[in-house]
């Protein structure tokens, strides 16, 4: 049997004595032992996690939380690596079946990533920096995403509700690599915002760049690159490189069209 002290007497050990004792134990046994089980590798993630002092709140139906727990959600992988503490991750239990989100937060502290009710989401999200926020709100449908959230200044990711999201999305945030103005040497490319209303219909290889705004009803075409703010016009279809509202005063159905009959979206 291990003495008492042991967590003393070895140093393997000792540097996990800012954990609950059943984490420590769990981490180390995990990391001597190799492992094949993608399961035990998610586990063993997310252990890392919380030994790194950052945080995964689940949010229950009854209204109450469970804080960092040990039962891990079978839709949910999140990693950490380098310097990376004081990041929170807030999810509601219930989710559609068939989400799949990965959260790799690499060299970020103090970041937080948020998602709301019954979304069906398979998303792989890269965070880096600081002081960045993520929020997806509810019944959404994110067919296959990338976020890049590099927190450089204010950085930022707001989605509604009752959004549809093709395949290939990709969200930039900020860039990974700093362009400097000479006169005053500084770097004149921090990140921004970029915020996406409700009930908007995204197509297939759409890139949102930082400073994009979509507003309501839109729906965004095929290819098409949001660079800007177009948030005023809603209910319109936005398209190209750099995209724009190419019409106005519509509305869409999730239906295809030879099932489409009469029952639109929002």
């Amino acid at each position: 049997m291990m003495p008492a002290n042991s967590f003393h007497q070895n140093p393997m050990l000792f540097r996990f004595s800012n954990m609950i004792n059943k984490y420590a134990f769990l981490y180390q046994l995990l990391d001597l032992i190799p492992i094949k089980s993608q399961k035990v590798k998610v586990f063993r993630m997310l252990l890392r996690f919380y030994k790194k002092k950052n945080t995964l709140i689940i949010l229950h139906k009854n209204g109450q939380k469970t804080v960092n727990p040990l039962r891990f959600q079978k839709y949910l992988c999140v990693r950490a690596s380098g310097k990376t503490t004081g990041n929170t991750v807030i999810i509601d239990e219930s989710q559609a079946k068939g989400c799949d989100i990965r959260l790799y937060f690499w060299d970020a502290c103090n970041n937080t990533f948020e998602i709301g009710t019954n979304n069906m989401i398979h998303m792989t999200a890269y965070i880096r920096g600081d002081n960045g926020h993520a929020t997806i709100g509810d019944s959404n449908y994110i067919c296959g995403a990338t976020l890049y959230l590099y927190c450089s200044g204010t950085t930022t990711l707001n989605i509604g509700s009752h959004n549809l999201f093709s395949e290939s999305i990709t969200f930039w945030g900020g860039e990974g690599h700093s362009v400097i103005d000479p006169a005053t040497d500084t770097v004149s490319n921090l990140g921004g915002h970029i915020t996406i209303g409700d009930n908007n219909w995204t197509c297939m290889n759409v890139c949102f760049l930082k400073h994009a705004r979509i507003g309501n009803g839109c729906v965004i075409g095929y290819g098409s690159i949001v660079s800007g703010d177009l948030s005023k016009d809603n209910k319109c279809v936005i398209a190209g490189n750099p995209a724009r509202v190419v019409k106005r005063n519509i509305l869409w159905s999730d239906k295809e069209p030879w099932k489409y009959n009469g029952e639109l979206y929002i």
